[in-house]
């Protein structure tokens, strides 16, 4: 069994409470064991979570670079082709 530390978390005796209803509820044989149980899958999901929101994140920052230089070349090659229509002779 792995070895068990204590942490000194300050939580209010309402939490308390409510984890000692849920984990007796649960089968679990106190809120100890319940809360330790609960904050392990809650770490676990919010790990991926915040891993998965940071692949999104950077797909959407790439997505927008991709089309933000295109719009800037849209616009240099629109800009270049005024630029060359104005200097023809005759205008």
């Amino acid at each position: 069994m792995a070895e068990k530390k204590q942490y000194n978390l300050r939580i209010t005796e309402e939490l308390i409470e409510r984890l000692t209803k849920l984990g007796a509820r649960c089968g679990y044989g106190s809120g100890n064991e319940f809360a330790a149980e609960v904050l392990d899958q809650y770490a676990e999901l919010l790990a991926d979570l915040l891993i998965e929101q940071r692949k999104e994140a950077k797909t959407f920052r790439e997505k927008q670079r991709n089309r933000l230089l295109k719009q800037l070349e849209e616009l240099e090659a629109n800009n270049s082709a005024k630029s060359s229509l104005s200097k023809k002779p005759g205008r």
